[in-house]
């Protein structure tokens, strides 16, 4: 997936996702497949299944793979999704736009800049009861003036799909244990994106 990394004033923004965990984490979008055919030929070439863990209507590369055709998958997909040249992380940009109820204009050709891809090492997910391996690309929005003073007045407003948070509330994943507030309700990978450390 592709995580965008939208800063104002020292805080974070962060949209809730809504695939069911109903955490908030950087706004993401996963690199969608837009011809049925290579989807099919990742199948037959790599002995893949699609991973249904969450619904969804459409093909992306979140894939059951056999361990031996790994190494393989990871490299096709390298092959396929450059970061550096990708032309479709306005998407996610889109997203924030339509969840906030932003102007469309202000946002419409977004000066977004890719950061670095971090690779997390095969381990066993409790949630979906596979090992995984999990790749985010981490970009960030360079906002020029307009769109810093719109995402600013986002800050002032009630709205539940979107929170703004500074790094040490993100490292503790929401909780603030000065202020009674145990609840965790920041996804545990948002911080990995945003330091040099693992996802």
């Amino acid at each position: 997936a592709a995580f965008l990394v939208v800063e104002v004033d020292g805080k974070y923004l962060l949209l809730q996702n809504s695939h069911g965990i109903n955490l908030y984490q950087l706004p993401a979008r996963t690199y969608e497949i837009e011809d049925p055919e290579e989807a099919t030929k990742i199948e037959i070439n790599f002995n893949a299944v699609k991973d249904d863990f969450i619904k969804k209507d459409y093909n992306d590369y979140r894939y059951l793979v056999p361990i031996k055709k790994l190494k393989q998958f990871y490299k096709y997909f390298c092959q396929r999704i450059n970061p550096y040249e990708y032309k479709s992380y306005q998407n996610i940009v889109n997203d924030i736009v339509e969840k906030c109820g932003l102007e469309k204009e202000i946002f419409a050709e977004s000066k977004i800049l890719f950061k670095n891809r971090k690779v997390k090492k095969i381990s066993f997910s409790r949630f979906t009861g596979q090992y995984e391996m999990n790749v985010a690309d981490v970009c960030v929005l360079c906002l020029n003036k307009e769109q810093k003073e719109a995402i600013r007045l986002l800050t002032e407003k009630d709205l539940s799909v979107v929170k703004f948070s500074s790094i040490e509330e993100i490292r503790t994943n929401g909780i603030n244990k000065e202020s009674g507030k145990l609840y965790a309700d920041i996804a545990t990978n948002t911080y990995g994106c945003l330091v040099d450390e693992e996802i």
